[in-house]
């Protein structure tokens, strides 16, 4: 018994371990569906939010990240876990073996003894000795029936961890599914981070031509201005000069005005009565105009 308990410890820790791991990876599943369904959650806020929500994005690269590394975690829990029942189960097979073939030396040795009985009787041996015999016959057989139920047991239990191996495909194959969705879900945030740029690259180019218009719009206003300041100049002076000949046509209306003041007297008509005294300022008038530039007066009398 001493020789088979160094195994049957060993048995047992790696079985406590297999129970430790699938806590673990229950654990680790447990996270891992919160994790995904709070990464849906946010996918849909981001495709009913404003495009381009960079909040929104960074919520859903995090989360992301958070599943893909929730995931690896959760694979590498579940490949300990199988290592670990894979490591029991072969154990286990090899404890069956080897108690089966204890069983085969225990059934050839009961063979024997009760071959040794059965001439014992005939040779009508003592009864101490046929019930010495007859006593480690019995031990035998209840130590075949002990392994036995070793054997069973172990067959049991083999036969539980393989059920649960096999529910372990299920949630692998989930988590297949997850990691192709999660895939999917990188490659539509890749193509609206592309799409941001894209509008982004376009925003800048549009700034930059309103930002040249805006500075040719500047320009041809100081142009204009500047041309309105001289426009402004002429007018100013034009209007300078319209005053000085609007003075200029004034002064010369009042000197014609007393000129005609001065001429009134002499053109003036006297009575009839003096016809000749009053024609004298004319007839010198008219002579004097056309007397001949440059040519000096004569006094001849007129004949």
């Amino acid at each position: 018994m001493s020789e088979a308990s160094p195994p049957k410890v060993k048995a047992r820790q790696l079985w406590q371990d297999v129970e430790r791991a699938t806590q673990n990876r229950l654990k680790a599943d447990q996270f891992l569906a919160k994790s995904y369904e709070l990464l849906c959650d946010a996918i849909h806020a981001r495709e009913t939010a404003f495009p381009g929500d960079e909040a929104k994005e960074k919520i859903v690269r995090q989360l992301t990240q958070q599943v893909i590394e929730t995931g690896e975690h959760y694979q590498d829990l579940a490949n300990e876990e199988l290592e670990l029942a894979q490591a029991a189960c072969t154990l286990a097979f090899q404890n069956f073996i080897a108690i089966k073939e204890s069983n085969r030396e225990l059934d050839a040795q009961d063979a024997a003894l009760k071959e040794t009985l059965h001439g014992y009787d005939h040779l009508n041996l003592p009864t101490e000795l046929y019930r010495s015999k007859s006593q480690k016959l019995q031990d035998l057989r209840r130590q075949i029936e002990v392994s036995n139920n070793k054997i069973e047991h172990f067959q049991a239990i083999t036969a539980t961890k393989q059920v649960a191996m096999n529910q372990y495909a299920p949630e692998m194959e989930t988590y297949k599914n997850l990691k192709l969705q999660l895939e999917r879900s990188q490659d539509d945030l890749r193509h609206v981070q592309a799409q941001f740029a894209a509008v982004q690259a376009d925003q800048v180019e549009m700034t930059r031509k309103q930002s040249q218009a805006l500075q040719k719009a500047e320009h041809e206003l100081q142009h204009t201005r500047q041309l309105c300041d001289v426009a402004r100049k002429d007018l100013y002076r034009q209007q300078y000069a319209a005053q000085e000949v609007t003075i200029a046509m004034k002064a010369l209306s009042a000197s014609a005005s007393k000129l005609k003041l001065q001429l009134q007297p002499a053109l003036a008509i006297p009575p009839l009565e003096d016809k000749s005294q009053a024609l004298l300022p004319v007839y010198a008038l008219a002579k004097k105009a056309k007397a001949v530039p440059g040519k000096k007066p004569t006094n001849r009398p007129k004949r």
